[in-house]
Protein backbone atom coordinates (compact mmCIF):
# COMPACT_ATOMS: atom_id res chain seq x y z
CA UNK A 1 0.00 0.00 0.00
CA UNK A 2 1.36 3.61 -0.99
CA UNK A 3 2.71 5.55 2.17
CA UNK A 4 0.39 8.59 1.42
CA UNK A 5 -3.08 6.45 1.67
CA UNK A 6 -1.23 4.58 5.27
CA UNK A 7 -1.25 8.27 6.02
CA UNK A 8 -4.48 9.54 5.10
CA UNK A 9 -5.92 6.37 6.73
CA UNK A 10 -4.29 7.29 9.90
CA UNK A 11 -5.23 11.01 9.72
CA UNK A 12 -9.10 9.56 8.86
CA UNK A 13 -9.21 7.61 12.05
CA UNK A 14 -7.69 10.53 14.60
CA UNK A 15 -10.26 13.64 12.93
CA UNK A 16 -12.75 10.33 13.68
CA UNK A 17 -11.54 9.75 17.32
CA UNK A 18 -12.04 13.77 17.84
CA UNK A 19 -15.42 14.17 16.38
CA UNK A 20 -16.11 11.16 17.97
CA UNK A 21 -14.96 12.32 21.58
CA UNK A 22 -17.03 15.27 21.00
CA UNK A 23 -20.04 12.99 20.50
CA UNK A 24 -19.97 10.93 23.40
CA UNK A 25 -19.29 14.15 25.84
CA UNK A 26 -22.16 15.95 24.55
CA UNK A 27 -24.60 12.84 25.14
CA UNK A 28 -23.12 12.74 28.30
CA UNK A 29 -25.76 13.85 31.01
CA UNK A 30 -24.83 16.72 33.33
CA UNK A 31 -25.54 14.60 36.65
CA UNK A 32 -27.81 16.60 39.31
CA UNK A 33 -26.00 18.20 42.37
CA UNK A 34 -26.96 16.04 45.43
CA UNK A 35 -28.66 17.94 48.29
CA UNK A 36 -27.47 15.85 50.98
CA UNK A 37 -24.23 13.61 51.68
CA UNK A 38 -25.51 10.16 50.76
CA UNK A 39 -23.12 8.85 53.55
CA UNK A 40 -24.16 11.08 56.16
CA UNK A 41 -27.31 12.86 55.79
CA UNK A 42 -27.14 14.99 58.88
CA UNK A 43 -23.87 16.64 57.85
CA UNK A 44 -25.48 20.06 56.21
CA UNK A 45 -23.47 21.07 52.63
CA UNK A 46 -22.71 24.53 52.65
CA UNK A 47 -21.04 26.62 50.02
CA UNK A 48 -18.38 29.11 50.15
CA UNK A 49 -17.98 31.89 47.43
CA UNK A 50 -14.03 31.74 46.31
CA UNK A 51 -13.44 34.63 43.33
CA UNK A 52 -16.77 33.71 42.06
CA UNK A 53 -16.49 30.47 42.71
CA UNK A 54 -19.00 28.13 44.13
CA UNK A 55 -17.13 25.72 46.04
CA UNK A 56 -19.09 22.58 48.12
CA UNK A 57 -17.68 22.30 51.23
CA UNK A 58 -18.61 20.49 54.61
CA UNK A 59 -18.29 21.21 58.62
CA UNK A 60 -19.33 19.37 61.62
CA UNK A 61 -18.13 18.24 65.05
CA UNK A 62 -17.14 19.82 68.35
CA UNK A 63 -13.19 20.43 69.03
CA UNK A 64 -10.25 21.71 67.50
CA UNK A 65 -10.15 22.38 63.96
CA UNK A 66 -9.43 19.78 61.34
CA UNK A 67 -9.24 20.54 57.39
CA UNK A 68 -9.20 17.54 55.46
CA UNK A 69 -7.65 18.19 52.09
CA UNK A 70 -8.42 15.08 49.41
CA UNK A 71 -6.55 13.87 46.58
CA UNK A 72 -6.65 14.76 42.80
CA UNK A 73 -9.78 13.29 40.71
CA UNK A 74 -11.73 13.24 44.04
CA UNK A 75 -13.40 14.90 46.44
CA UNK A 76 -14.27 15.57 50.14
CA UNK A 77 -16.45 12.42 49.99
CA UNK A 78 -13.19 10.17 50.09
CA UNK A 79 -13.04 10.76 54.02
CA UNK A 80 -16.40 9.53 54.33
CA UNK A 81 -14.74 6.02 56.50
CA UNK A 82 -13.43 8.62 59.01
CA UNK A 83 -15.28 11.73 58.95
CA UNK A 84 -17.83 10.45 61.80
CA UNK A 85 -14.38 9.01 63.68
CA UNK A 86 -12.56 11.79 63.99
CA UNK A 87 -15.90 14.38 64.47
CA UNK A 88 -16.25 12.95 67.64
CA UNK A 89 -12.60 15.29 68.75
CA UNK A 90 -12.66 17.44 65.89
CA UNK A 91 -14.23 20.42 64.10
CA UNK A 92 -13.31 19.01 60.88
CA UNK A 93 -14.16 21.27 57.40
CA UNK A 94 -13.58 19.35 54.06
CA UNK A 95 -14.16 21.16 50.70
CA UNK A 96 -14.31 20.15 46.83
CA UNK A 97 -11.09 22.11 44.88
CA UNK A 98 -12.51 24.59 41.79
CA UNK A 99 -13.27 21.52 39.53
CA UNK A 100 -13.71 18.83 41.50
CA UNK A 101 -16.48 17.05 43.08
CA UNK A 102 -19.38 19.81 43.19
CA UNK A 103 -17.63 23.03 42.68
CA UNK A 104 -17.68 25.23 40.05
CA UNK A 105 -15.89 24.23 37.50
CA UNK A 106 -13.29 27.40 36.64
CA UNK A 107 -11.30 28.35 33.72
CA UNK A 108 -7.70 27.45 34.94
CA UNK A 109 -4.28 25.78 34.23
CA UNK A 110 -4.95 23.48 37.51
CA UNK A 111 -1.35 23.76 38.33
CA UNK A 112 -0.13 23.34 41.65
CA UNK A 113 0.04 27.31 42.54
CA UNK A 114 -3.80 27.44 41.72
CA UNK A 115 -4.32 24.87 44.60
CA UNK A 116 -2.44 26.58 46.95
CA UNK A 117 -3.92 30.09 45.99
CA UNK A 118 -7.74 28.12 46.17
CA UNK A 119 -6.64 26.21 49.99
CA UNK A 120 -5.61 29.64 51.55
CA UNK A 121 -8.23 31.28 50.35
CA UNK A 122 -10.78 28.39 51.36
CA UNK A 123 -9.62 29.23 54.70
CA UNK A 124 -9.45 32.71 54.75
CA UNK A 125 -13.30 32.76 53.58
CA UNK A 126 -14.79 30.17 56.15
CA UNK A 127 -12.14 32.23 58.85
CA UNK A 128 -10.67 29.39 60.45
CA UNK A 129 -7.99 29.82 63.53
CA UNK A 130 -5.14 27.40 64.87
CA UNK A 131 -5.98 24.45 62.25
CA UNK A 132 -4.72 20.88 61.91
CA UNK A 133 -4.26 20.20 58.43
CA UNK A 134 -4.66 16.86 57.10
CA UNK A 135 -4.13 16.30 53.23
CA UNK A 136 -3.30 12.82 51.34
CA UNK A 137 -1.39 13.08 47.60
CA UNK A 138 -1.73 16.65 46.40
CA UNK A 139 -3.68 17.84 49.54
CA UNK A 140 -0.64 16.72 51.42
CA UNK A 141 1.75 19.03 49.18
CA UNK A 142 -0.75 21.64 49.36
CA UNK A 143 -1.06 21.36 53.74
CA UNK A 144 3.10 21.36 53.35
CA UNK A 145 3.19 24.88 51.16
CA UNK A 146 0.82 26.50 53.40
CA UNK A 147 2.84 25.87 56.58
CA UNK A 148 6.17 26.75 54.80
CA UNK A 149 4.66 29.85 53.75
CA UNK A 150 3.80 30.46 56.99
CA UNK A 151 -0.21 30.48 56.89
CA UNK A 152 -1.41 31.96 60.10
CA UNK A 153 -4.80 29.88 60.30
CA UNK A 154 -2.34 26.49 60.01
CA UNK A 155 -0.32 24.93 63.16
CA UNK A 156 -0.33 21.40 62.62
CA UNK A 157 0.39 19.52 59.16
CA UNK A 158 -0.28 16.12 58.33
CA UNK A 159 1.04 15.25 55.39
CA UNK A 160 -0.18 11.60 53.94
CA UNK A 161 2.04 10.23 50.77
CA UNK A 162 2.28 13.90 49.34
CA UNK A 163 2.44 14.74 45.82
CA UNK A 164 5.49 15.43 43.66
CA UNK A 165 5.11 16.55 40.35
CA UNK A 166 6.25 15.48 36.52
CA UNK A 167 8.91 15.43 35.14
CA UNK A 168 10.68 15.75 38.42
CA UNK A 169 8.30 12.80 40.39
CA UNK A 170 5.00 12.44 40.07
CA UNK A 171 2.85 8.83 39.58
CA UNK A 172 4.64 8.36 36.30
CA UNK A 173 7.94 7.19 37.76
CA UNK A 174 6.24 4.17 39.57
CA UNK A 175 5.94 2.15 37.05
CA UNK A 176 5.76 1.62 33.16
CA UNK A 177 2.40 1.04 33.64
CA UNK A 178 1.72 4.66 35.06
CA UNK A 179 3.67 5.54 32.65
CA UNK A 180 1.57 4.22 29.24
CA UNK A 181 -1.55 5.26 30.96
CA UNK A 182 -0.81 8.53 31.76
CA UNK A 183 1.50 10.18 29.27
CA UNK A 184 -1.38 10.09 26.52
CA UNK A 185 -2.95 12.51 28.06
CA UNK A 186 -0.94 15.22 27.92
CA UNK A 187 -0.21 14.81 24.36
CA UNK A 188 -1.86 18.00 22.78
CA UNK A 189 -5.42 17.04 21.15
CA UNK A 190 -4.83 13.13 21.51
CA UNK A 191 -4.86 13.79 25.30
CA UNK A 192 -8.06 15.87 25.36
CA UNK A 193 -9.75 13.36 22.94
CA UNK A 194 -8.60 10.04 24.90
CA UNK A 195 -9.74 11.89 28.26
CA UNK A 196 -13.36 12.32 26.73
CA UNK A 197 -13.54 9.06 25.52
CA UNK A 198 -12.80 7.35 29.13
CA UNK A 199 -14.68 4.12 30.22
CA UNK A 200 -16.82 6.05 33.06
CA UNK A 201 -17.35 2.58 34.48
CA UNK A 202 -13.94 1.90 35.35
CA UNK A 203 -13.72 5.80 36.45
CA UNK A 204 -16.45 5.37 39.01
CA UNK A 205 -14.88 2.20 40.42
CA UNK A 206 -11.83 3.39 39.95
CA UNK A 207 -13.29 6.31 42.72
CA UNK A 208 -14.99 3.94 45.05
CA UNK A 209 -11.62 1.81 45.51
CA UNK A 210 -9.44 4.93 46.37
CA UNK A 211 -12.55 5.52 48.80
CA UNK A 212 -11.61 2.09 50.72
CA UNK A 213 -7.76 2.18 50.55
CA UNK A 214 -8.55 5.80 52.61
CA UNK A 215 -10.91 3.89 55.13
CA UNK A 216 -7.61 1.83 55.68
CA UNK A 217 -4.73 3.74 55.15
CA UNK A 218 -5.79 6.98 56.93
CA UNK A 219 -7.34 5.39 60.32
CA UNK A 220 -9.15 8.42 62.10
CA UNK A 221 -6.54 6.60 65.17
CA UNK A 222 -3.64 8.52 63.55
CA UNK A 223 -4.72 11.98 64.04
CA UNK A 224 -4.41 13.07 67.57
CA UNK A 225 -5.19 16.61 69.61
CA UNK A 226 -2.24 16.95 70.51
CA UNK A 227 -0.09 16.84 66.85
CA UNK A 228 2.48 18.07 66.01
CA UNK A 229 4.15 19.07 63.13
Amino acid sequence: MDMSWILIAVLTVLVAMVVLSYIVEALRSAPKRPETLVWAPRIPIEHVDLDGMRVRCIRTGVGPNLVLLHTLRTQLDIFEKIIPELEKRFTVHAFDYPGHGWSDIPKAAYAPEDFYQWTAAYLDRIDIRQATIVGISIGGTISLVLAARHNPRVTRVIAVNPYDYWPVGGIRKSSLAARLVLTPSGVPVLGATIMRLRNRFLSDRMSRLRLYLMAIIFSHSTVRENCII
